[in-house]
Parts: C-alpha cells; structure tokens; sequence
C-alpha cells in the first residue's frame, strides 16, 4: 500500500506540474480549448487533494480519472506542443543555411511606397477648391464681358472636376492662367487638380505659385490669412506624398503661422517628423513619434504598419506581427502589410505562416515582384523547390529582366540537381555582372555538381577576387573541399 500511496502523490504532483504548464499555454495561445483544459485539470486536482485528506473514497475510478486527465491529456499537449518546435526550429535551420546564397531577401518597409491613389489614408487630406467668386476677385478684371466669359470658363472647370475630368478641368484653368497668371486662388485650385491625379510634381509647383501670388503687394491686407494658410497646408500634404519630409514640414509651419486654428496642420506635421525619424533611421524617435500618431487616429493603417516595421527593426518581432495583422484584419487589400507580416512570420521561425502570407500577398497585387522574390526563397528554404521554382518563374513571366530573380531561378533548379537548365538561367547574367560574387560563385557550385571541376574552379576563383570571404563559403561545402585540397594549385582557394 505504501508503495501504492508514493505512486498516487508522484501523479498528484505531476498532476500540478501539468497544469501550470497548461496556464503558461493558455496565456500565450489564449484559445477556448486551452481553458477547457485547463478547467477540466483543476478538477482534477481537487479531486486529487479530496482523496487525500477530504473524505473522497480513492477507487478505482477516482484513480483513473486523475491519471487521465491530470496526466495523459496535458502531455499528449505538452507532445504535440515538443513536435512543433521541433518542425519550427528544423524550418528555421534550413532557412539560415539557405540564405548563404540566395540573395535580395527583401525586408518589411523596403519595398514601401506611398500609394498615392490613397492619401487620406495617411495624413489628413487636402482642403477643397477655392470657390469661383474668389478666383474672380483676384484677377480683377474691369470688363463686363470679359468677366462673363472667365466666369463660364470657371464654370466649366468646377463642372469637369465633379464629373471625374481632371485634365479637362486644368486645361480650362491652364487658359485663364495664361492671361490673369496672378490670382493665389486659381494656383490653389490648379494644384487640387495635379494633387488627386496623383502628379505630386506639377501640385507643389502650383501650390508653390499660389504663395508666392499670395505674398504680393497687390494681395496685402485683402487676402484672408486662412486662405493663404490652406495653400501651404496643402503644399505640406503634396511633399508628403514625395516622401519630402523636412520640406513638409516647412511648409506646415507656414500654414500654421497664416491658419493656426486648423488642427490637421499639427497632426500632419506630427507624421511628418515620424516618418523622418523612421527614414533616417532614428528608430528609437520613431516608434513614439508614430504612438502618438495612432492614439490621435486609431483608424490610420499607415501609421499601424509603419508602427510594426520600427518594431520588427527593433527586434520586437512579436509585436510588429501583432500591429500587421491588425492592419490586414481591416484592410485586406493592403498588399504592402501582408508582405511585412511574412517577413515577420519568417523571421519568428513560421515559414508556413509566411508562405501563406505571401501567397495573400500575390492574391491581391498580382504583379508584386518582391513577393514572388521572397516566396520563392521561403519554399526553396524549407526544401519546396518544385512549388519554389513554380512561384519563381511567374514572377519572371511578370519582370523577365529582373536579375535576383533570374539569379534564385537557377539556384533553385540546383536544388533540383537540373544543373544544365540552372547554367541556362544563370551563365548569361555573367556578362553585365561579372563582380557579383554571389552569382559567380553559384555557378561554380552548378559546375562542380556536374563533375566539370576545371571551370568550377574557374568560377570559384572569380568570386573569390571580388570577396574573399567565398572561400569561408566554399570551405563548407564537402564537395568543394575534397577538390581543392586535392590538388595543390588549388592551396589559394582554401581557407
């Protein structure tokens, strides 16, 4: 019995092992599931501690019941729980050696662009057009008829802009700008124009002509300083969108001088020097910068992804998954976040979440080519080469003269031990290339596998001038250092 009675406490305590280990699950998984289990161990437990000292009979059945669901249920969860890490960390392995040689793993942000058919999801938007009794008072003509005519031309434009012709509208504006080119009010409208056409260019041209009308003498002390205050505030915006961030910012400092009381001036500029901080590198400035953004507009995905990219350079990988995935989860067209999530999957060690990922990604912007480029390397990665070499050659179908691709084409049909087809994709990059290390050194491995050693280390020994630390490389691989310690001409290769 006392045998009996040690075995029953070394399963109590085993019991409670389990189940602390089944809160630490559920707090990081938080899934219903893991509560139930969780509930269902509790019982156990008490009636573990019940059939010691609290007057419940130990059967049998009482016995069982611990042993089973105290016991055997958590650790076939602790088992399943040992197999994924396993797989994650056999992925993660395989990954690391792989990007030895593939090349232009593109990172979250890299590929950022600001798309510019959708400002207002970034900064506050632009103010509207100046109505067409200001542009009248401004170029003050004193003719009747004439001021009958510009007003129709006016009126035209207004009509041509709500039915969606923005370049008949300009053109309109453009012929009144030839004769009265002094009206601020007409430039402000002319840039409105080029600004939602997407020409970022041609709107700070005509935001910029709109000030400097506004600045003269002719205009002082008539023109309301609001009005002036909206040109700059718009110029802000338009710099924005070219990524000019310190010019934007002078120009929100203007507007806010003329217009203090428009509060977008202020949250614009905030953005602004976010931005600035992330692009010149100072992340530790960014990341609040872009907290402070988020709390004013919690809906502003921008703001979300670039929040998660500071994060993922920082190394907090875990949470620019979390801010990545809020951003998709709302926006699922935001291709440039599901890249960034499988970037961030990928380097958390979840290559099947980044896979998919990229997969998303593709799906919604077909034409994506750093998708393509990184999926491929992630398959190849985990030894789907066939699926890789699929993925990859779309892309090239899509950017044929696109050179990492070419170049993760061939390794990828080494891979496959098609060595004849990876000489085909990767010998003509040779000539444009010739001191890109990486591609010389790929096709002396495409040689050495087919027995052709001479050019092997022909190849070898071109990579090997341009980065010497291709011999570190070469030494790893067991085939190349039987052949170069083979033959002693071939000592300068070796480590």
């Amino acid at each position: 019995m006392r045998i009996f009675d040690f075995l029953y406490l070394f399963f109590i305590l085993a019991v409670i092992g389990f189940l602390c280990y089944s809160v630490y699950r559920l707090y990081r998984t938080r899934v219903i599931y893991n509560l139930v289990l969780v509930a269902v161990q509790l019982t156990a437990v008490t009636v573990a501690a019940l059939s010691i000292g609290g007057g419940v009979q130990r059967d049998a059945f009482i016995v069982t019941f611990v042993v089973v669901v105290g016991v055997f249920t958590p650790l076939g969860f602790l088992a399943f729980d040992y197999i994924k890490l396993r797989q994650a960390l056999k992925e993660r392995t395989q990954m690391t050696i792989s990007r030895l040689i593939y090349k232009n793993y593109t990172k979250p942000g890299q590929t950022e662009r600001i798309d510019i058919w959708r400002p207002e999801a970034y900064v506050r938007p632009i103010a509207g057009d100046s109505p067409i009794e200001d542009i009248i008072e401004e170029i003050r003509v004193e003719r009747s008829d004439t001021t009958r005519n510009v007003l129709k031309q006016l009126e035209s434009a207004y009509k041509s802009k709500i039915e969606g012709d923005l370049e008949g509208a300009y053109e309109v504006y453009s012929l009144i700008e030839k004769i009265f080119n002094r009206a601020p009010s007409l430039y402000y409208n002319m840039g409105n124009l080029k600004f939602l056409s997407g020409n970022f260019e041609e709107a700070a041209k005509n935001y910029r002509r709109g000030a400097d009308c506004a600045g003269n003498k002719e205009f002082e002390g008539t023109l309301e300083s609001e009005k002036v205050g909206l040109i700059y505030y718009n110029l802000g915006n338009t710099y924005f969108m070219q990524r000019k961030y310190i010019k934007a910012i002078e120009a929100y400092k203007a507007a806010a001088e003329k217009y203090p009381a428009k509060d977008e001036i202020y949250f614009n500029m905030s953005f602004c020097h976010a931005m600035d901080f992330q692009e010149t590198g100072d992340i530790d400035k960014a990341v609040p910068a872009f907290l402070k953004i988020i709390e004013d507009m919690p809906e502003n995905h921008f703001a979300w992804y670039n929040f998660g990219t500071c994060l993922y350079q920082l190394g907090n990988i875990s949470h620019a998954i979390e801010c990545f995935l809020r951003v998709v989860n709302e926006d699922y067209t935001y291709y440039k976040c599901w890249f960034s999530l499988a970037m961030a999957y990928d380097e958390a060690g979840f290559a099947t979440d980044a896979i998919q990922a990229y997969y998303t990604a593709i799906e919604v912007k077909p034409d994506f080519i750093d998708a393509y480029n990184n999926l491929g390397v992630v398959l190849s990665s985990v030894g789907r080469y066939g699926e890789a070499l699929k993925v990859l050659r779309t892309g090239a179908k899509i950017k044929p003269d696109d050179h990492e691709l070419r170049f993760n084409i061939g390794l990828t049909l080494y891979e496959l031990k098609k060595y004849d087809e990876a000489l085909e994709a990767l010998l003509p990059a040779v000539k444009n290339r010739q001191d890109d290390d990486a591609l010389l050194y790929a096709i002396s491995l495409v040689f050495l596998y087919m027995e052709r050693e001479q050019e092997a280390v022909e190849y070898l020994s071109y990579a090997v001038m341009n980065n010497p630390m291709i011999k570190d490389r070469a030494a790893r691989d067991e085939k190349f250092k039987r052949l170069l310690y083979s033959n002693e001409a071939y000592s300068y290769l070796r480590d």
